[in-house]
């Protein structure tokens, strides 16, 4: 064990300085303590390394259960990792499900069927949902979902609750959002097939070759697709509308009630100098907005690259859009405004904020994205707008 230990120290200090990657970790380079989770196959340990001193949280798993063929795994974006060279991986195969290992349990296994489920609602095939089989080919469905959400930002089948996301599922109910890519919606309509046998990529329908064929996939190098450096992380922006004008007509406000908009004033000047009165009486967050009005605030989810923070967004005369970590108490930045800067409504939830460096992705808890459309509109006219 102490040769090992040393032979490990002495050969990262050896490759650090010739520029090599440091050798993989192995058990032997941590000292494993208490038991701090338990998964259905899995435990995890808090453990130390021995070399840094450094606590890791480390799952545990019995390998000779884990067979790459023989298993289905809970496929959902939560699950998928990139590593620090930005390739996939993937994680959590505490829900997956494994299958017994004996000659005479495969004699008996119906090809293409694993006989149990595990997963996630938005994910779940339907063939789970009505015989309560899961094939190998759930995990394509669960590709097909994956590729939707990808694309649009949201999962295919939604719901408030889980019985009406599986109603949806059995009954193929989902929409392509206006400007979905072409490609990519034929690979997921050939993926979100109600019968298992029917979707690209299974046994019944050629295997893998076809799938990793279609033109969706065609600058891929599958072969060396390991070793390639993936392409720089692009700001994430949805299929936008092929006719943003829509999104005016739609009940409760259209082209009409706009123009009513854009065209009244704000406010009076009295109106303003009490409500700015009772704004700093009374308004928690009066204080990151300079002494301006607000106008319009409320709960956002503001994404940026893979990830999503949650913020207060504050609209303000000025015009300003302030955003604040509400949870910890700090202002975290401003939209910039200028005459380039235009909103867009992308559904109910997802508004869009275009600048001229940037494009700013926010998201309404509450589904009032065309609300917050309408007022920065507004805003921008007053600001910007011809003065008739």
């Amino acid at each position: 064990m102490t040769d090992i230990s040393s032979e490990n120290r002495s050969s990262t200090s050896e490759d650090s300085k010739s520029g090599a990657p440091p050798p993989k970790k192995t058990p032997n380079d941590f000292i494993f303590g208490k038991v701090i989770g338990e998964g259905s196959f899995s435990s995890v340990y808090l453990a130390k390394e021995v070399e840094s001193g450094i606590e890791y949280a480390i799952k545990v798993l019995e390998k000779r259960h884990i067979m790459r063929e023989r298993k289905t795994q809970d496929l959902k974006p939560e699950n998928i990792l990139l590593n620090d060279k930005m390739h996939i991986q993937i994680t959590d195969f505490g829900s997956a499900k494994l299958l017994a290992n004996s000659k005479a349990d495969e004699e008996n296994q119906t090809p293409g069927r694993t006989n149990s489920f595990v997963g996630t609602a938005q994910y779940v095939s339907p063939e789970v949902l009505t015989s309560k089989k899961a094939y190998y080919s759930s995990d394509l469905w669960a590709l097909g979902c994956i590729v939707y959400q990808l694309l649009s930002g949201l999962p295919p089948f939604r719901g408030g609750h889980e019985y009406q996301i599986f109603q949806k599922i059995t009954k193929l109910e989902y929409e392509f959002p206006d400007g979905f890519n072409s490609t990519a919606r034929d690979l997921v309509e050939k993926l979100l097939v109600i019968n298992p046998e029917g979707r690209l990529g299974c046994e019944e329908m050629g295997g893998y070759e076809p799938l990793k064929s279609h033109p969706f996939f065609v600058e891929i190098d599958w072969e060396h697709i390991h070793e390639q450096k993936p392409p720089e992380l692009m700001p994430f922006l949805p299929a936008t509308s092929s006719n943003p004008e829509n999104i005016w007509s739609r009940p409760g406000f259209d082209d009409a009630r706009l123009v009513e908009l854009i065209t009244q004033p704000l406010i009076t000047e009295d109106e303003r100098k009490q409500r700015l009165e009772d704004q700093a009486k009374s308004n928690d967050f009066h204080k990151y907005v300079e002494e301006n009005l607000i106008l319009k605030q409320g709960f956002v989810d503001k994404r940026k690259g893979l990830f999503a923070r949650k913020r207060m967004l504050l609209l303000t005369e000025g015009p300003h859009l302030y955003y604040v970590d509400a949870a910890n108490k700090v202002l975290k930045g401003q939209i910039p405004w200028s005459k380039e800067l235009r909103p867009e409504a992308k559904n109910f939830k997802t508004f869009f904020v275009h600048t001229p460096n940037r494009t700013y992705y926010l998201e309404d808890r509450n589904c009032r994205a065309e609300e917050w459309v309408a007022k920065i509109h507004e805003v921008w006219q007053q600001y910007f707008g011809e003065k008739k």
